[in-house]
């Protein structure tokens, strides 16, 4: 709570685990900031402008972090002013023109990103910026006559370098607005919806996650519950995967009953599954 002046304190006997958290004040304003590893720090804003008002006294990862969100309201501005420009542009040079300059911008937005990872080794802002960048996907091989040799060879990079820039087990990232999207986008559009297809991708998945408890609770659940309301024939297979392999041994937050009930569901619908033998049916005569 704070007091009449506007001023209050929050503590705690142990560190808070570490990411973006919130400040939300009643009125429903509110703005992001950093818990990284000090957390010693003071904070200082106006509610009338918080991304111009807001000041932090001991953290390097907050003046890092406010000051990038600035830069990207001035690059947006540009970025809105070129885009609204090339809608209503008619002449194809001036097209080009525009975008070039977009692209120019886009570029601009990853070598800055770039800059402060270098700068700043170490802290976490640099680590959650880079997540947000896509992979560059280079052009693809071409034979001797300029023909491509694979038409899927891009598809085929993407995939394998999609975490390149988001590590999928740094439980920092977990407590950002990017994790879930960037784990869903691949698990459901970068992976086609084929079991045999998804269960090595799983895997990959769930042994990463092993490196912090939290991720792989939140990444079993989150596979879990996807998988089990899914609208795509055939799916239900990579629920009973999921159940088999990984909750009905691993799920320890789990209790008792669920998880009885769930091998009991999972022995019932395993014969039913797409591809499997059906079992014996008495007709009645």
């Amino acid at each position: 709570r704070l007091n009449n002046k506007g001023m209050g304190q929050f503590t705690h006997s142990r560190a808070l685990p570490q990411g973006i958290y919130i400040i939300y004040l009643p009125n429903t304003k509110y703005f992001e900031f950093i818990v990284g590893e000090d957390q010693d720090f003071s904070i200082e804003a106006d509610t009338a402008d918080f991304i111009k008002s807001l000041a932090f006294k001991g953290s390097a990862e907050n003046d890092l972090f406010i000051g990038f969100q600035r830069y990207m309201i001035s690059l947006r501005k540009q970025a809105d002013s070129v885009s609204a420009l090339l809608k209503t542009a008619k002449d194809p040079a001036q097209k080009e023109a525009l975008t070039a300059k977009m692209k120019e911008i886009n570029e601009t937005r990853i070598h800055r990103i770039e800059a402060i990872g270098k700068e700043n080794p170490g802290l976490f802002v640099p680590v959650f910026l880079k997540a947000t960048l896509d992979v560059t996907v280079p052009d693809p091989p071409r034979d001797d006559k300029g023909r491509i040799i694979d038409s899927t060879w891009q598809y085929y990079y993407y995939r394998k370098h999609y975490f390149d820039n988001f590590n999928v087990s740094d439980p920092r990232l977990l407590r950002t607005p990017i994790y879930e999207d960037r784990l869903m986008t691949y698990i459901t559009r970068i992976i086609p919806q084929i079991p045999d297809t998804l269960y090595p991708q799983i895997d990959m998945l769930l042994r990463n996650a092993r490196a912090d408890s939290s991720i792989y609770r939140y990444m079993l659940i989150t596979l879990f519950n996807h998988y089990g309301k899914s609208n795509i024939m055939g799916l239900d297979a990579v629920q009973v995967y999921l159940a088999e392999q990984y909750y009905l041994r691993d799920a320890w937050w789990s209790d008792a009953k669920f998880l009885a009930d769930l091998k009991d569901r999972v022995e019932k619908t395993k014969p039913l599954l797409i591809g499997q033998k059906a079992p014996d049916v008495e007709l009645m005569v």
